[in-house]
């Protein structure tokens, strides 16, 4: 194909051809006695005073298009978040838009998702217009992926608001903006716990967040050799016998070892395992179900489909071949010292395959990934050996570590999750590629045009770091 890389789209441009566990100390909620602030002196040009290790969604930005709500009506306004890893609130951040001292907003709070006030604090009267910054008394433990909101109470109105300004995620290191309504508001004489929405406005109230310390793990060893087929999939000597139970799995704690499985198995049920077996057909895991598995094959077949798939999955020393995608992490997906490659020839000319699909909490170690499909007229073959694109939701919170790229007949043989024009491209973060060989190939590049693209190395908490080619040189991403 012919058109420049840098003119098609992420997909189709590509078709043109030991780790450290984290793990955060659980926290437990603080009590329900709620805490005055010690409020800040009045400044004449009001001010955010976060700190260092002090995150927020908005990090002191200055609003856009930003409406004056001229009304003196008591409102209460807030923002909804979510943080990924356990920390503590400290305070709250309010843009005050109105210059008038007495249109400072006059309480700051803290709720859970119950409506429960966590925590409160006077603001100080300022005068002018900018960011005013309350800190509670002591700070509020809040727990990973919860919904909590934070609020300032107005009560003259004449608050900061911009219509659908929170229409997209917002995210930023470890926080990001949740719940279903995210920018909130309630009207009333006193301060209440704010949940109506109108039109996905932002009143700009921002939290101040510390993260929880992280307990660090020494690496776990991997097998000194790059996977391949001769030691993943079903070890050598194993005497398999035909699986004769459902294909729909829906009792917790099923076992499945040494067995021939031909079908595809749907994964329903919790803690399932799967070990040393053969399988004809696809593996898919629902959101509310989990699995480990080891030591098997699973050949996908000559049809589109993805081999493995989607979420809360362990899967170590797996060789996956056919299908047009290997293996996909919507969520919380651990993959080691496996094998993926072999995708079908598309004759129809349609699909867009790849090795691995990560999207959101993924873990990728001592593994051998490419996709190695032929091109077929007009639109099918390899996107990369690894894809990641900002389609459904954001592609965040990711470790690849230690893998081993094969040369890909894609454009690419990585992608780092940050594709302009998806949906969510805006919101990659925690992105970390680190120590990974990519491999040459015939055309010097890995892939068609590039090792890896669309890694956006301003991204929060995204990390470039050890990655070399196959003859030690360093590898620069696209």
């Amino acid at each position: 194909m012919s058109t420049s890389p840098r003119s098609m789209s992420a997909c189709s441009r590509a078709l043109a051809a030991p780790l450290a566990l984290v793990l955060t100390a659980a926290l437990v909620l603080a009590g329900a006695a709620v805490a005055p602030a010690s409020s800040q002196p009045a400044d004449a040009e009001p001010t955010a005073w976060a700190t260092a290790e002090e995150l927020g969604l908005f990090a002191t930005s200055k609003p856009r298009q930003v409406t004056k709500v001229r009304n003196r009506r008591p409102t209460e306004v807030g923002l909804q978040f979510v943080a990924t890893s356990a920390g503590s609130v400290t305070g709250v951040e309010v843009y005050k838009v109105a210059r008038a001292s007495g249109a400072t907003p006059r309480r700051a709070s803290l709720w859970n998702a119950r409506g429960e006030r966590l925590a409160t604090a006077k603001i100080a009267p300022h005068a002018g217009k900018g960011w005013v910054t309350v800190r509670f008394t002591s700070p509020v433990e809040v727990l990973a992926n919860r919904t909590y909101t934070v609020s300032a109470f107005a009560p003259k109105g004449r608050y900061a608001m911009t219509a659908r300004g929170l229409r997209k995620s917002r995210v930023r290191g470890v926080l990001q903006t949740g719940g279903e309504r995210v920018g909130v508001r309630r009207h009333g004489g006193t301060s209440g716990f704010p949940k109506k929405a109108w039109r996905k406005s932002n009143y700009w109230v921002d939290v101040l967040f510390v993260p929880a310390p992280v307990i660090t793990d020494p690496p776990e060893p991997t097998p000194t050799g790059w996977p391949n087929a001769d030691n993943t999939g079903v070890p050598a000597g194993t005497a398999l016998t035909p699986y004769t139970g459902p294909l729909t799995i829906q009792t917790p704690g099923t076992v499945i070892d040494a067995k021939q499985v031909d079908g595809s198995l749907r994964i329903l049920a919790p803690d399932v395992t799967i070990s040393r077996s053969s399988i004809s057909g696809n593996v898919s895991i629902e959101e509310d179900a989990s699995l480990t598995i080891t030591d098997t094959d699973i050949n996908a077949g000559d049809r589109a489909g993805t081999g493995l798939e989607a979420y809360n999955f362990t899967a170590t020393r797996v060789h996956v071949v056919g299908g047009s995608r290997s293996m996909s992490c919507a969520k919380n997906c651990t993959i080691r010292d496996s094998y993926v490659h072999g995708q079908m020839t598309d004759e129809t000319g349609v699909h867009h395959e790849s090795g691995i699909r990560m999207e959101q909490n993924t873990t990728l170690i001592h593994n051998t990934i490419t996709c190695d499909a032929p091109n077929v007229p007009p639109d099918a073959g390899c996107s990369a050996g690894l894809t990641g694109y900002g389609d459904f939701a954001p592609v965040r919170d990711n470790l690849i570590q230690n893998n081993l790229f094969l040369p890909s007949t894609g454009g690419t043989c990585a992608y780092g999750g940050a594709s302009g024009g998806k949906p969510y491209s805006d919101a990659t973060a925690n992105i970390r590629f680190i120590d990974n060989v990519f491999t040459r190939g015939s055309g010097g590049k890995c892939g068609y045009w590039w090792p890896i693209t669309d890694f956006d190395g301003n991204a929060p908490g995204n990390v470039w770091s050890g990655n070399v080619w196959d003859d030690g040189t360093p590898v620069s991403p696209s």
